[in-house]
């Protein structure tokens, strides 16, 4: 596909698979050793979707065939959710029960401080 940057872009596909993707494969300096670059490359008739950037040396575009599109993917750790009715109505009560513990503490300060009042008059 490209030799112009001392390095082999070699375009790989499956004559087995229909779809008209393939592999993207970016050789050494000495074109012996290559490397995975990309998969999936959109192959339309005899010409791979691969450009050259002439005014940036060393610059590619290559479009990709997005396998996954229109699946939804699997819920993931982290993923935000919908929050529903049951969820705020348990923190609702969680909020309810921390503010009930707060002010049953509240209360009980205000004993003390009434008895350490008296105690200092008496």
């Amino acid at each position: 596909m490209d030799t112009s940057e001392k390095s082999v872009f070699l375009y790989v596909s499956n004559d087995k698979i229909l779809d008209p993707v393939g592999n993207l494969f970016v050789s050494d300096g000495l074109g012996y050793r290559f490397t995975h670059s990309l998969e999936n490359i959109i192959k339309a008739g005899n010409a791979v979707d691969f450009e050259t950037i002439e005014s940036l040396d060393g610059t590619f575009i290559a479009n990709k065939y997005d396998v996954n599109h229109g699946v939804k993917p699997k819920k993931s750790v982290g993923e935000i959710r919908q929050i529903t009715d049951e969820d705020i109505l348990k923190e609702e009560k969680r909020q309810e029960e921390k503010l009930s513990k707060m002010n049953s503490g509240v209360a009980g300060n205000k004993k003390h401080e009434q008895s350490k009042l008296s105690e200092d008059k008496g």
